[in-house]
């Protein structure tokens, strides 16, 4: 990166944070440019991921999510979204798919993390497609999204008994997530019959009131 280039990073970074420090009242901050550097930032250093526009510092710099390697750094940018959303969805979903290589399955499965965690159903039609991916990884991924915006209901059965731990641990973490029904009773009930995932669903629940 360029030093001019670099210096407007830092520059929109520390706006975005000076925006986030005010009160509600006086809070100025400029979503557009948040939503563009959380999504295709330019990677600035940072010693913490508070100092990142996506809320995630990975080896001392901020990562967006064109570069994001890990599911948790799709799902701690989706959190940092979520409440611009609402109002800013259609710049969100034209930036993330702006990173989307179809030739590259990490980067289908990453964005289709993301809008999973992002939890907006208007992502639906726009994961659909990927669901005819030639790569079994992005349509695993695909399968999840859907099934965490409570559109694949008819793919829990097979991911919660998949043969990667991890798929199984994320469409437990789906179906615990889904509104209260027959079917999600159906589904927990199978998570149950696992040792690991039946540990995850007790890790998820909420604390009894005393």
């Amino acid at each position: 990166m360029n030093p001019t280039a670099s210096g407007r990073w830092v520059a929109l970074i520390g706006a975005v944070l000076l925006g986030c420090g005010k009160s509600n009242d006086t809070a100025a901050i400029d979503t557009d440019a948040l939503i563009d550097a959380a999504i295709v930032g330019e990677g600035t250093r940072c010693a913490k991921s508070s100092e990142c526009p996506g809320n995630v510092c990975y080896y001392e710099y901020c990562t967006s999510l064109r570069d994001a390697g890990l599911t948790w750094m799709e799902h701690e940018l989706a959190a940092t979204l979520r409440p611009y959303a609402g109002e800013h969805w259609a710049r969100i979903a034209e930036k993330a798919l702006a990173t989307v290589d179809l030739q590259d399955p990490f980067t289908v499965d990453r964005v289709a993390g993301f809008f999973g965690a992002l939890g907006d159903s208007r992502a639906v039609p726009l994961l659909r497609p990927w669901l005819e991916s030639p790569s079994e990884r992005v349509r695993v991924r695909t399968q999840l999204a859907l099934l965490r915006l409570g559109a694949g209901i008819e793919f829990a059965d097979a991911l919660l008994v998949h043969s990667s731990r991890a798929v199984a641990l994320d469409a437990t973490d789906a179906v615990f997530a889904l509104p209260e029904s027959p079917d999600r009773a159906r589904l927990l009930a199978i998570a149950a019959r696992s040792e690991d995932l039946a540990e995850r669903l007790r890790d998820r629940a909420p604390a009894p009131s005393i």
